[in-house]
């Protein structure tokens, strides 16, 4: 038995070969693959989505068990039958999801047709719309609905804008969320599309009231109505603006706001070193509303024909005017007083107040004082002249607006005297105080001259001054002229001076 061992045990060490020293190692068996991750454990869901929220992204889907589950939405979540922004609050959906992550990995939302017993139906008249939250109210039979409205909301023959108070409408929508499913717009009673333009007069709430002279009109302003050239916010009293209206409902349906405008009301103030300038307007119904504007240098006024100035504007608080202005500035173009009574006076200045800007005329019905405003029209020989111009005993004729605290002047022109000649010497020139003294056969007379007085030396025009250079050079000086009185003045309108020099004979003239 020990042999047979021995026997067998030397075969085997016969069989197996000796490498040779230096020789490699056999290669190991290759390693066997990792095993594969488990599967995913998918579930499905299908109810209606109780809630939704954008940051994490995901919805809350309630079943009929009583069941809730909140899975994220992912980029690639395959959503079918609509978008992510189909995933509202009352969709129908039916959802499939990963169990450890709670992420969907396909959403269906479900057809209306599917389950008609989770649908009702309504269909009436919009009785409100509301824009935040958005909803929109129902009537039929006495029974009102209010419905919410969302991005899955389907509309047929409309959009959301034409939900107007007074539309004809029939809804279907979830009973239990209340959510709008489709709105479909019916065939109601022909619109009757009226317009008006004017001035905005009064904003209450959601109401705007547009008066044009006599006629005014109060506007419901809805989600659905349309702006151009500015929005709700816009609509301030005062605002000129063009609206087309439903006649039926009064609902506004486009309010178009215009730049320019104009008022007609009564002055109650003008301060013309602020500019504020305050116009009461008066609606039909006998309401005031106060417009508030600004007047500048620029500001044209006109009362009764006659331009006068933005700085005569106190003057005209009590007036009736119409007034031009830019509806975004609020700035005054123009002030215009048409329907004024005027009067003339007729006679002598007996009183120039230059400061306080008053005229006081003797007629033959008495004294009349008048306010002379800034802008008002004075003439004198045929020009243009500021108050100060016109002197006591001057002749005048004064057209002016009466009134029970002041009368105010809007034109005065002063009547020229019949003119009186002269022939003489020059006595003396004054060139610094504009007077030259003359000497013929009545005596010694001072003639003031000014800007329109026509002085010719030798047939050249000249000024005061060459008159003054020519005495000290000619030998001989001759002079004619006419002049008119006017008060303590002798004003020279005209002057011909002839003078001879002491060297040729000839005299020394003016430029012409």
């Amino acid at each position: 038995m020990l042999k047979t061992k021995l026997i067998a045990l030397c075969a085997m060490f016969t069989l197996i070969p000796f490498a040779p020293a230096g020789a490699k190692d056999k290669p190991k068996p290759p390693s066997k693959p990792a095993p594969k991750p488990a599967p995913k454990q998918e579930a499905k869901i299908e109810g209606v989505i109780t809630a939704v929220s954008t940051s994490p992204a995901t919805i809350t889907v309630s079943d009929s068990a009583g069941r809730t589950v909140t899975l994220n939405v992912a980029s690639g979540t395959d959503i079918e039958g609509g978008n992510a922004a189909s995933l509202v609050v009352g969709a129908r959906v039916e959802a499939k999801y990963d169990l450890t992550s709670l992420t969907a990995t396909k959403i269906e939302l479900e057809g209306r047709d599917d389950d008609d017993d989770d649908e009702a139906e309504i269909k009436g008249t919009v009785t409100a719309v509301s824009s935040s939250p958005s909803m929109v109210s129902i009537t039929s039979g006495g029974r009102t609905v209010t419905l919410n409205l969302s991005a899955a909301t389907r509309f047929e023959r409309g959009t959301a804008a034409n939900l107007v108070v007074g539309s004809v409408v029939e809804a279907e929508y979830h009973p239990t969320t209340l959510n709008a499913l489709k709105i479909k717009f019916e065939d109601g009673p022909r619109q009757q599309v009226a317009e008006v333009k004017g001035t905005v007069t009064a904003v209450s709430g959601a109401q705007v009231t547009i008066a044009n002279g006599d006629r005014s009109v109060t506007l419901n302003v809805t989600p659905a109505t349309q702006f151009e050239n500015g929005a709700a916010a816009n609509l301030v009293v005062g605002a000129a603006v063009e609206a087309r209206f439903d006649a039926a409902t009064l609902n506004a349906l486009r309010i178009q706001f215009k730049t320019q405008a104009s008022a007609v009301g009564q002055i109650l103030s003008a301060d013309a070193a602020t500019g504020q300038f305050v116009v009461r307007m008066t609606a039909p119904g006998g309401a005031t509303t106060d417009l508030t504007l600004t007047t500048s240098a620029a500001t044209r006024v006109k009362v009764g024909g006659a331009e006068l100035s933005a700085a005569d504007l106190p003057l005209l608080v009590g007036a009736v005017a119409r007034v031009e202005y830019n509806t975004v500035t609020r700035a005054v173009q123009s002030v215009t007083v048409e329907a004024v009574a005027t009067l003339v006076a007729e006679g002598q200045v007996t009183a120039v107040e230059t400061v306080g800007r008053t005229l006081t005329v003797q007629t033959a019905g008495g004294p009349v004082t008048v306010v002379v405003p800034a802008g008002a029209e004075i003439r004198l020989r045929e020009a243009r002249a500021s108050l100060d111009k016109v002197v006591v005993g001057d002749f005048v004729r004064v057209l002016y607006v009466p009134g029970a605290a002041r009368n105010l002047a809007l034109r005065i022109d002063v009547a020229t005297p019949k003119p009186q000649s002269f022939m003489g010497s020059v006595v003396a020139v004054d060139a610094a105080a504009g007077t030259l003294t003359v000497l013929d056969r009545r005596g010694q007379v001072i003639v003031t001259v000014d800007a329109k007085t026509d002085l010719r030396i030798n047939g050249k025009r000249a000024t005061l001054a060459q008159l003054a250079s020519t005495l000290t050079t000619s030998r001989s000086v001759k002079i004619s002229g006419k002049y008119v009185a006017r008060g303590t003045q002798n004003l020279a309108t005209e002057l011909r001076v002839t003078a001879q020099s002491n060297n040729r004979g000839r005299g020394r003239g003016g430029d012409d």
